[in-house]
């Protein structure tokens, strides 16, 4: 999937997005969190959407992805966390 990604360019790289994201299975995560705040704006907004809809089977690996030190990507993983709703990255 990764290979296919860097190949694809414009409308095939968003369906490929989306389609990970309805996959939504731990591998189709991972490469969607690879993404995460590294891409375009459009880009940018399916791979939000994506992990959106994967929910809960995305939080492992955005947990992951806090104190990686890609800050954007942090940023992201951090308003997808809330937005999910689930509170196993919550700070005590």
């Amino acid at each position: 999937v990764g290979d296919a990604l860097e190949q694809a360019d414009g409308a095939e790289r968003l369906a490929l997005i989306r389609y990970l994201g309805e996959i939504g299975d731990r591998r189709a995560v991972t490469e969607l969190c690879s993404l995460l705040g590294a891409v375009s704006d459009a880009e940018g907004a399916a791979v939000t959407e994506a992990l959106r809809q994967a929910g809960a089977t995305a939080i492992p690996a955005l947990c992951r992805m806090l104190g990686e030190g890609r800050t954007n990507a942090e940023d992201h993983a951090v308003r997808l966390l809330g937005e999910i709703g689930d509170g196993r990255c919550a700070v005590a």
